[in-house]
């Protein structure tokens, strides 16, 4: 498809702590209706998605079996596809927007203008959240929430 990827990597703590948060559970029967994602990607994680869909787990338990399902499928996809993704991590986009973004748009060949750097300072440093802006340092930092 001829397309540029960027990956976002969340910590594992801070993502299940997300779920938590938002009360976010998951429905891992959704997974096994699709036979080929099971058969060619998460073989691996069969039995513990039957075993999910039979027996309620708590949010917990669900997001760690939820990150080790998606980080185990993009380590697959980092292997196969190298430097043709760009992988960030939230906490470093977090710390340093402006910086971390900026390597970004480079590996992407975008202009990092001055209107874009504004736009990142504007929105990742807000002393109200919104839908749309917010402190990034304070999302990361532990009890200003994930």
């Amino acid at each position: 498809m001829n397309c540029q990827v960027v990956v976002l990597v969340r910590h594992p703590a801070a993502f299940v702590a997300s779920l938590k948060v938002a009360k976010w559970g998951f429905g891992f029967k959704d997974l096994l209706n699709q036979k080929d994602l099971i058969d060619h990607h998460l073989k691996d994680y069969e039995s513990q998605i039957r075993e999910y869909c039979r027996v309620k787990h708590d949010i917990i338990d669900q997001g760690i079996l939820l990150w080790n399902i998606i980080y185990s499928f993009l380590d697959a996809c980092k292997r196969r596809y190298g430097k043709k993704w760009y992988y960030a991590r939230h906490e470093e986009l977090s710390l340093a927007p402006v910086e971390e973004f900026k390597k970004m748009f480079q590996f992407l060949g975008l202009d990092f203008t001055a209107h874009v750097k504004n736009f990142i300072i504007q929105s990742s440093t807000a002393s109200e959240q919104s839908n749309f802006k917010r402190n990034s340092k304070q999302t990361y930092l532990p009890g200003k929430g994930v």
